[in-house]
């Protein structure tokens, strides 16, 4: 009797459980296609190279692309998780696609599939039919370029569609294209046709696909909004507006360096050298700030003397103390789009600008960092003064760390960390903690996108800390702080153990 139970207990829950499939699956019907390019610098939005560079035009790919996929993410909200999303790339790899945009999906389930066809009529009849084919009953294809449109026109293209007497909807462009089209179950029977004789690329394109879905007796809705897409100098401006990001901010290569302060005054004259020797060009340094968090030695007046006589704008801020709080500050005064934050005793390598530059090219790149170094393992009079073992030991830091670094995407702050402004301000930069706020603004970072490691050039730390407390002390230390934060200990308790008296929090 037992047994019997048991198996009709089972057959009815596995019943409820292929219902509810069933029923989650049937109502996923509807798909969103987008078709978008990788963005490879001289392959993508060759229109806008003479205005933007090659560079400049591949990162306009880059935001519009972003910028979709969340009108996207708000539109899948709102038809309670119940469409499924296309991407259909041209250029790159899969495995490029995955890395460029899967962290900023954000939940967002999302396909991504290489376009097929020779014309655009063709890439287009191929999405919808093999939508269809995937069981799909409504679908909607969109450009990547048009950073107008909303959640509010595709929710009202998926409403179109529902309607019995419509199977065809239409969005027109105001370049005579059309910026969305979309179809439910009943055009299957003229999708074939309803692509062909259309001359792409001009400003026939919506009135001849118009023409042709009437010849074969579609019923069409087509939508009240005008949209503009993004193709010319002339149309810059909607990007800008839309996705708030100004074409300054696209092509700008000049940094703003960062560099929080305590006693630093046999650094000082270093510091100023290397980042100005190791920079390829110094219009690529907008300014320099040092941001002092109370020095009682001659840090301050250093700064003063030289900025009297430097190549490039140096500012001195007074911040109070803590490291967090002295970037924070930095950060606040500064006016570039580009910021590198970098330690006072460490050096740049040859032409940190453009190495800098090209990592945060890298699709998918929201912040970056340099390789690490030791001053001890570079320079062959600092490495003869100290014993093997300890040798061998700093070789072992710097593989532990640039091991971290590259593989598990944690470069922290002696690595010099740099990005964009806006991403800087999207994950709401440093926090203003005594200790731990490279690693709280990493984890940040790493919800967003990847963060990229320089390849070859390190920065040179000095090994003062080490030489003074040795390898065991400062790395247990530090992985205990770690754990410590993540236990759910403040930064700033964990700073007084870290520092001692040595800070004050007042």
């Amino acid at each position: 009797m037992a047994d019997v139970m048991t198996i009709g207990s089972t057959f009815v829950f596995m019943s409820i459980f292929f219902i509810c499939l069933y029923r989650f699956v049937k109502r996923r019907n509807k798909e969103v296609i987008v078709f978008t390019r990788y963005p490879v610098a001289g392959k993508a939005k060759t229109r806008l190279i003479p205005t933007l560079g090659p560079d400049g035009a591949a990162k306009l790919q880059v935001c519009m692309t972003e910028h979709i996929i969340k009108v996207l993410q708000r539109v899948y909200i709102s038809y309670s998780k119940s469409i499924n999303v296309t991407l259909q790339y041209n250029g790159g790899t899969l495995s490029q696609m995955h890395e460029w945009l899967d962290r900023k999906l954000w939940g967002l389930p999302c396909t991504y599939r290489p376009q097929t066809g020779n014309t655009l009529g063709e890439k287009l009849k191929l999405a919808v039919k093999d939508s269809f084919q995937r069981g799909n009953e409504n679908v909607i294809v969109i450009g990547a370029d048009i950073p107008g449109i909303t959640e509010v026109i595709i929710q009202d293209a998926f409403k179109a569609l529902s309607d019995t007497k419509t199977n065809m909807v239409i969005g027109k462009a105001e370049d005579g294209g059309y910026y969305l089209i979309g179809f439910n179950k009943q055009a299957t029977r003229f999708v074939d046709s309803v692509f062909e004789d259309i001359e792409w690329g001009t400003s026939k394109v919506f009135q001849q696909q118009i023409n042709k879905a009437e010849n074969l007796h579609a019923s069409i809705t087509v939508l009240p909004v005008v949209l503009q897409d993004v193709d010319l100098e002339e149309d810059i401006s909607v990007f800008e507006k839309e996705v708030g990001i100004s074409r300054e901010d696209l092509c700008d290569t000049a940094w703003t360096i960062i560099v929080p302060t305590l006693n630093e005054e046999k650094n000082m004259i270093n510091l100023f050298s290397n980042i100005i020797e190791c920079c390829s060009n110094l219009k690529n340094i907008r300014e320099v700030v040092i941001s002092d968090g109370g020095s009682c030695d001659r840090s301050v007046e250093v700064v003063e003397e030289f900025s009297k006589t430097s190549p490039v704008n140096v500012r001195l801020i007074h911040s109070i103390p803590g490291r967090g709080n002295q970037l924070i500050s930095g950060v606040d005064v500064s006016m570039g789009t580009n910021l590198l934050f970098l330690h006072a005793d460490s050096k740049l390598p040859k032409n940190y600008d453009i190495l800098a530059c090209e990592c945060l090219d890298t699709p998918g790149v929201v912040a970056g960092a340099f390789p690490f170094m030791l001053d001890v393992l570079e320079n062959s009079n600092l490495r003869s003064m100290e014993p093997w073992w300890f040798i061998l030991q700093m070789k072992a830091l710097v593989w532990g760390t640039n091991i971290r670094s590259s593989k598990y995407e944690k470069p922290y702050g002696d690595q010099a960390l740099f990005m964009k402004r806006r991403t800087y301000d999207m994950v709401g930069g440093f926090p203003p903690y005594f200790l731990m706020e490279d690693y709280i603004l990493v984890e940040k970072l790493r919800t967003i996108g990847h963060i990229g490691v320089v390849k070859g050039s390190p920065v040179v730390t000095s090994y003062r800390r080490w030489r003074k407390w040795g390898y065991f002390k400062v790395t247990g230390l530090s992985q205990l702080i770690i754990i410590a934060y993540k236990l759910g200990f403040h930064p700033n308790t964990l700073a007084k153990w870290y520092y001692g008296n040595k800070i004050k929090m007042d």
